[in-house]
């Protein structure tokens, strides 16, 4: 088969995976005091309303993690060295789409 024929499909859900994993690593490098980290790691008090919730970031990031069998500990850890996590994060992203069969 030529290499040209060789195409990779995404599916938009798996695009937003990979970039919040590549998003979550960004920031998890960061300086803790750096308004992006600061939101991603605060705690908001108060109450919210009685209608269905939105799904929030951080809950989709934990479940990206979970199906990747990783606890989000863990994973935070790993984000500290930008090499590691970056194969990380291809490895997964290759293993995924060749479980799911989408390698055309």
């Amino acid at each position: 088969m030529l290499a040209r024929n060789m195409v990779l499909f995404r599916t938009v859900t798996e695009e937003l995976r990979r970039r919040r994993l590549w998003w979550i690593g960004h920031i998890s490098r960061t300086e803790i005091d750096r308004l992006p980290a600061r939101a991603l790691y605060c705690h908001v008090t108060g109450e919210r309303s009685q209608e269905r919730q939105a799904k929030k970031w951080i809950k989709n990031i934990k479940e990206d993690f979970e199906l990747r069998n990783i606890k989000f500990k863990d994973a935070i850890a790993s984000c500290k060295d930008r090499t590691a996590w970056r194969q990380y994060r291809h490895r997964a992203d290759g293993q995924e789409r060749r479980k799911e069969g989408i390698w055309f």
